[in-house]
């Protein structure tokens, strides 16, 4: 098979294709040279919503053993997220970093950091870093497919749910109140 042309130390555009030819022993090159390598996927297939973007660098922690391969994610997302499902993004936001704080509690480290992007096209950023076996994923799709799935996918999903909770008691509380307020101009025009 034809290797990936892939420039060491920089970033590097990858498709979904290109991604499959990306194998977890080239993620353990890259992530052992001392210069950053990184892959910058356009948007995540098969995601809800549009606009989520994400960064993967490799990197090759020493530890325990051998050490392990670790893949640090950032996903740039734009408002246009929430605003796809009329959610407000402010909501998302506050009620994403409350799911955040919980998973990072629950798992003992810092599993996610909600920021704001740094890039000009992005508004908000997730990050989060992962160990992963070679068993679980056999190449840099593989791998992006895992993170979104068990990590980023479910945190979107509660928070959105939260979120789209409060936009219902917002409209609730609206229509209460419109409701008073005819009432209100009913009695005043009856009297």
């Amino acid at each position: 098979m034809k290797r990936a042309m892939i420039k060491t130390g920089q970033g590097n555009s990858v498709s979904g294709k290109l991604a499959e030819e990306i194998s977890y022993e080239d993620l353990v090159s890259y992530g052992k040279r001392a210069k950053q390598t990184y892959f910058h996927f356009e948007e995540v297939p098969d995601f809800p919503f549009p606009g989520l973007s994400p960064t993967l660098y490799p990197i090759w922690e020493e530890g325990e053993g051998d050490g392990c391969l670790v893949l640090y994610a950032d996903y740039n997302f734009l408002p246009q997220a929430a605003l796809y499902l009329s959610v407000n993004i402010d909501y998302l936001m506050e009620e994403m970093e409350k799911v955040a704080e919980q998973a990072n509690n629950d798992a003992g480290h810092q599993m996610f950091e909600i920021a704001y992007a740094a890039e000009e096209d992005y508004d908000y950023m997730i990050s989060t870093g992962v160990a992963i076996d070679p068993e679980e994923a056999s190449n840099l799709n593989d791998y992006l497919e895992f993170i979104s799935l068990t990590y980023i996918y479910p945190l979107f999903v509660s928070s959105l749910r939260f979120a789209a909770l409060r936009h219902q008691e917002d409209l609730k509380q609206l229509i209460e109140d419109m409701n008073e307020i005819m009432y209100e101009d009913s009695e005043n025009q009856s009297s």
